[in-house]
């Protein structure tokens, strides 16, 4: 994964500014519009064709590792992200 990502990273004309990968999960930043980051997906896509990316975009928060990193309160004031647990919306905790 690391040599296909190393490829389409360097063929592409608009790159993240942030991009971090665990096994298949990837969390990103970018500082583009919307259809630049679809133009990205799409080239992505047509690199392998068992390989499918997939994206959930935000401008506010993402889900990364089951945790969620968003803009809080002091990401306004002083541009630190912050990040809480994330629990899937069928977690029941019982044991």
């Amino acid at each position: 994964m690391a040599k296909i990502e190393y490829v389409i990273l360097r063929q592409s004309n608009t790159t993240p500014i942030f991009w971090k990968r665990l096994t298949d999960d990837i969390i990103s930043t970018w500082d583009t519009d919307r259809d630049k980051i679809d133009e990205f997906l799409s080239t992505a896509n047509r690199f392998r064709p068992t390989i499918k990316f997939t994206a959930e975009i935000s401008e506010t928060e993402t889900i990364f590792l089951d945790t969620v990193v968003y803009k809080g309160d002091i990401f306004f004031k002083e541009s630190i992200l912050d990040v809480q647990t994330y629990f899937k919306p069928t977690e029941t905790f019982q044991c």
